[in-house]
């Protein structure tokens, strides 16, 4: 009886711990009181926290795995750790989000490409946002306000993005011109619109640059050193859920000039799914592939397909058991349920 009512506990807390889980698709970090969980309830696929550890070192990272596969759960994690340090800076982006907030509802055939600029403009700003948000919670400085004030207004987007926006606007006004022109002028008006489609084309191949990246990232190492800041970590989680333009845009606009520029103070990690990722032009030995699929991360330490799944399930026990623990404050004995689920069955 005694040994019945411990499974039917078991299995309420079980319950319970999935629902918590599961409610917001990502990792549950908060109790009832608003209290971080995530340091307790945090379990790392191989013993020694060694994914955790290749999101807390100073190597360009892309975390690869299906949903559910910890992601998010890792970057939250590690944010928390470097959380600790005064010389380092976390900064974690869901950029799903981010694009949420400003994906357009509604665009004329005519101004497609005009407005896809635009939502890239702003699609950038709320990343920047989110930088300075964080900057400004571990340190006050005029000069990091006069940047982002500056960045806001515009004086730091790329020579040749305001060109290609001119063209691209010119264009679209050409092209309203030409259908509007009279009969006997059908077939100027026909070889206007073959110029502007030309001259799209040709734009749309061309890497997109908006901001001048690496004179912003050189202004803020500057103020970023003088409060004795000397890493900033950027967490961009959920990159798979943009389209390609949008992940073309966060790896042309972003990532590449900062992995290109040898710049050391500033730290990507990517979160994505497998074969859903658009890299452009990075050097693929410049940014560190960390796969987290269940065959990928236990097959090297597997002599065969039974160990792998072995492997797996040690997981996955050990997540619950961890669960079991701090749900149920230590009222329960996690080894003492592993027990009596496998006598029961």
């Amino acid at each position: 009886m005694k040994e019945k009512l411990e499974l039917l506990a078991l299995r309420d807390n079980i319950e319970s711990a999935f629902k918590s889980m599961i409610k917001s698709g990502r990792p549950d970090i908060l109790d009832e009181d608003n209290n971080n969980l995530l340091p307790q309830l945090y379990v790392d696929l191989i013993d020694g926290d060694y994914y955790l550890k290749q999101a807390l070192d100073e190597n360009h990272v892309i975390f690869k795995g299906r949903r559910g596969t910890g992601k998010s759960t890792i970057f939250l994690q590690a944010e928390n750790s470097l959380s600790q340090s005064k010389s380092t800076l976390a900064v974690y982006i869901n950029l799903q989000s981010c694009y949420e907030e400003i994906r357009p509802t509604n665009t004329s055939e005519e101004n497609t490409k005009l407005n896809i600029y635009n939502v890239y403009l702003k699609f950038f700003n709320q990343i920047l946002m989110r930088i300075e948000d964080k900057c400004k919670s571990i340190f006050k400085d005029r000069n990091i306000d006069k940047l982002f004030r500056e960045i806001h207004d515009g004086e730091y987007i790329d020579s040749e993005f305001q060109r290609t926006m001119q063209i691209t606007t010119n264009n679209t006004n050409n092209k309203s011109i030409s259908l509007s022109a009279n009969n006997d002028k059908k077939v100027q008006g026909a070889l206007t619109i073959s110029n502007v489609q030309s001259s799209e084309k040709q734009h749309s191949t061309q890497e997109l640059r908006i901001f001048s990246i690496n004179t912003i990232l050189t202004k803020m190492k500057k103020i970023l050193e003088k409060h004795s800041v000397k890493k900033v970590y950027l967490f961009l989680d959920d990159f798979s859920e943009l389209d390609y333009n949008s992940q073309k845009l966060i790896i042309d606009s972003l990532i590449a000039p900062i992995i290109s520029s040898y710049n050391d103070t500033f730290i990507v990690k990517l979160a994505a799914y497998p074969y859903r990722i658009y890299l452009g032009t990075i050097d693929s030995s410049k940014i560190i592939p960390c796969a987290l699929d269940f065959y990928d991360v236990y097959e090297k330490t597997s002599l065969n397909y039974s160990d792998v799944e072995f492997s797996s399930i040690d997981f996955i026990k050990r997540t619950i058991k961890k669960r079991i623990t701090v749900y149920t404050s230590g009222q329960l004995d996690a080894d003492r349920a592993d027990y009596l689920l496998r006598d029961s069955l």
